[in-house]
């Protein structure tokens, strides 16, 4: 089944890039579909590719990340280790050996591993048939050698000796050489210098490098975004887990101040955001990280302003507009939240033209954040009188940026009545409010409240619905407290309503657990960090 879903993801990407080469698309799998696989597949609650279905409840929590983007991931990792020609050959051998009969997963590799004469059944095994993948610690051993040490990586840090027994075959991906670690440490050629492992982010792994190697490695030998922007996911996946401080990321997250790469903003906002809401209740501490993001994105804020009207834009650029006003608006830039007023304004009198459909969502946002019931009220007409799906959507999911608690016990509420808000759509509040710091809270006492309201409505084949529901009221909290209290209450529903939620609401406390740990660790140090930075 797995191989179903993840091939049909990895070549779908493979033909629009052969369409469109200029849009990107293998940069853009890295940022969503491998990243989201390397985030799920970090979690002890994660589960391997290739797993057993023992009930129909368990069929939607196992179409999730690991399926479908881990499954590209590992799919992807293999053509660049063969080659695409390769690649391709052992497919025909293996459609042609099989197109009259049933063939198996291990069929597939059998013909791929003939036709490259590399060992493709014993390198997919450990990759399909196991839970987890590797973080590979490297050390400088003379001027053209490594040590390459592989572990498993959990997002905890907390790795038991039982749990790190699995060798898996990684390919190393390094500039001008087809170097596999395939023991737990070896000594192996190298470049010279500080280089980047996992060239063009092929592999499925993260790479642990020495301080002193990352302040080293200069970020302009680094030409393709892939590689620049899979470093920041490294530093701070390895700064979570504690094999590195949060130090180590904002020292590297400084120096991309000047990036114009519209996927690297992506990761480089995506992790500082995640800091953002790892420090949610220490008022001081959030404001420097908010500071932080406003500086490093207030010159190219400046630069991409509002306008569309360039007709020789390009569609990344257009992208990366609303990406970095919308973070800018969020961390006070002052011009752009201005800019933004003006233009809601001009918009909800009737010139449309002020404001581009991209930037709609984005702009009602900081309008509610900044504004108070007569702005909410306005989004909210929008929404119920626009009719274009996306449109509709970005006004409803802007409900839930509000800083007025009232407002947001408002939006929570509209979820319960289906003639307003459809019960598939209810998720854009739940997702806006649960991630809004002063609506944390509220989101998860609304889901306790009416969480009999919600399986009612979806315990019918909406089980994916209702695990976004839990995820979206719970992943953001980074106290014991809460994991006891959110565990406490599920416990306590009847065990038919903890059916087809299990691995959603096992993810998220784990989650939670993870956040108290770093937060724990790294909170005084990131404080330390500021007052040294300014």
């Amino acid at each position: 089944m797995w191989l179903n879903e993840g091939f049909a993801s990895w070549v779908g990407e493979l033909a629009v890039d052969k369409q469109h080469p200029e849009w990107k698309v293998w940069t853009e799998f890295v940022v969503n579909d491998c990243q989201a696989g390397l985030g799920l597949d970090a979690l002890r609650s994660s589960h391997p590719i290739e797993v057993p279905v023992k009930s129909p409840t368990e069929i939607s929590q196992i179409f999730d990340s690991i399926s479908y983007s881990k499954g590209a991931s590992i799919i992807r990792m293999l053509v660049g280790w063969l080659g695409e020609d390769v690649f391709k050959r052992g497919i025909q051998s293996y459609l042609e050996k099989f197109k009259f009969g049933n063939a198996r997963t291990e069929d597939l590799w059998t013909s791929l591993s003939e036709a490259s004469g590399k060992p493709v059944n014993e390198m997919m095994g450990g990759w399909t048939k196991h839970i987890g993948y590797p973080v590979l610690d490297v050390e400088r051993t003379g001027a053209d050698s490594c040590k390459f040490t592989q572990r498993r990586f959990l997002a905890s840090g907390n790795v038991a000796a039982e749990e790190d027994q699995m060798v898996w075959t990684v390919p190393l991906f390094l500039p001008g050489s087809d170097a596999v670690l395939a023991e737990k440490s070896a000594v192996l050629k190298t470049p010279s210098g500080h280089f980047k492992v996992n060239f063009n982010q092929h592999g499925f792994y993260r790479v642990n490098y020495p301080s002193e190697w990352l302040e080293g490695l200069p970020l302009e030998n680094l030409k393709e975004p892939v590689d620049r922007l899979a470093l920041i996911s490294d530093v701070h996946s390895l700064s979570i887990a504690g094999d590195k401080d949060m130090t180590d990321f904002m020292n590297l997250v400084v120096r991309y101040k000047q990036e114009d790469n519209y996927f690297v903003w992506c990761e480089l906002l995506d992790r500082l955001h995640s800091v953002l809401g790892l420090v949610w209740e220490q008022d001081h501490l959030y404001d420097q990280v908010k500071s932080l993001i406003k500086w490093l994105t207030e010159d190219l804020a400046d630069k991409l302003g509002f306008e569309y009207n360039n007709p020789n834009e390009d569609d990344l650029t257009k992208l990366l507009r609303q990406r970095v006003i919308a973070s800018a608006g969020a961390c006070g830039n002052e011009k752009v939240i201005e800019e933004a007023k003006r233009r809601f304004n001009d918009f909800v009198n009737g010139k449309e033209d002020r404001l581009h459909p991209n930037l709609r969502g984005t702009v009602y946002s900081i309008v509610l954040r900044e504004g108070g019931v007569e702005e909410y009220e306005r989004v909210l007409e929008l929404y119920k009188k626009l009719e274009t799906p996306d449109q509709k959507q970005a006004a409803l999911g802007a409900l839930g940026s509000t800083k007025n608690l009232e407002l947001l016990k408002r939006s929570l509420q509209s979820t319960t009545d289906t003639s307003l808000i459809r019960s598939q759509d209810a998720i854009y509040i739940f997702r806006t409010v649960g991630a809004n710091k002063f609506g944390r809270r509220l989101t998860w006492s609304f889901v306790e409240e009416n969480w009999g309201v919600f399986y009612a409505r979806y315990q019918k084949g909406g089980f994916s619905l209702l695990s976004r529901i839990v995820t979206s009221a719970t992943d953001g909290f980074t106290s014991e407290k809460d994991a006891k209290q959110v565990d406490l209450f599920f416990k306590g529903r009847p065990e038919e309503e903890q059916k087809g939620i299990e691995r959603a609401l096992a993810q998220s406390l784990e989650r939670i657990h993870t956040n108290t740990k770093c937060l724990l660790v790294n909170s005084s140090k990131l404080q330390a960090w500021f007052e040294k930075n300014g």
